[in-house]
């Protein structure tokens, strides 16, 4: 289009290769060769050697790239490690975290660090700050549903006068625990939000800070 910038590649400084969840084609072998499919669709297929063919059919593998040759239709990668068996729920919950590049990492102890120790209580100076609710100055509901363990919203609604209604919102104040630039900020920041699986969920920040230290209880 006229007009519109365009330019030239003009040389690659590092390939954003990463590990890909594939399974191996027993029908493509030739020799000690096989082509891994991967799930991702928009992947082509990968070459591998290996000699452990039969122990990874209906396997969920691993499979990173190692190069593409000009000319060649398909990388060459190598086997990385086996995740389980396909249709198996946990190596397929962990092939759909890795197909998505969530991290399930454990957080480090610098993250855990930031948060304050086992006996804290809120200081009596904050509370100073704030509106106090508790002690039956309001019925405040959470609007969690039950089983729910981080309860971070509420609401509360009172007749203030015929037809008119005071209506509030409560929401777990996040950010008087995680300060801009500190290890967990920065962490929170990379994960961007809590991931939920069928049988498991994956953390934005530390569970003592979503199910405790910013967890509405009674």
């Amino acid at each position: 289009m006229a007009g519109r910038p365009c330019g030239v590649v003009v040389g690659i400084v590092k390939r954003a290769w990463r590990p890909f969840v594939c399974v191996i084609d027993p029908e493509t072998a030739m020799g000690q060769q096989y082509l891994a499919e991967p799930l991702d669709s928009r992947i082509p297929r990968i070459n591998i050697t290996t000699r452990q063919a039969e122990q990874l059919r209906n396997k969920l593998l691993l499979i990173s790239i190692d190069f593409w040759e000009p000319g060649h239709r398909y990388p060459t990668g190598h086997y990385a490690r086996t995740l389980g068996n396909v249709g198996d729920v946990g190596a397929e919950s962990e092939a759909i975290l890795l197909e998505h590049e969530v991290n399930s990492a454990p957080f480090s102890a610098q993250v855990q660090a930031c948060l304050p120790t086992k006996d804290w209580t809120i200081p009596q100076e904050e509370v100073a700050k704030r509106l106090d609710l508790r002690n039956g100055r309001a019925l405040v509901c959470s609007v969690d549903p039950p089983g729910c363990v981080d309860i971070d919203d509420a609401l509360h609604a009172k007749e203030i006068a015929p037809g008119r209604f005071e209506v509030g919102v409560h929401i777990a104040d996040v950010g008087h625990f995680i300060k801009a630039g500190t290890p967990i900020d920065e962490e929170a920041a990379a994960r961007g939000t809590t991931v939920y699986l069928v049988n498991r969920r994956i953390d934005m920040v530390p569970k003592r800070l979503g199910e405790d230290l910013c967890s509405l209880h009674g």
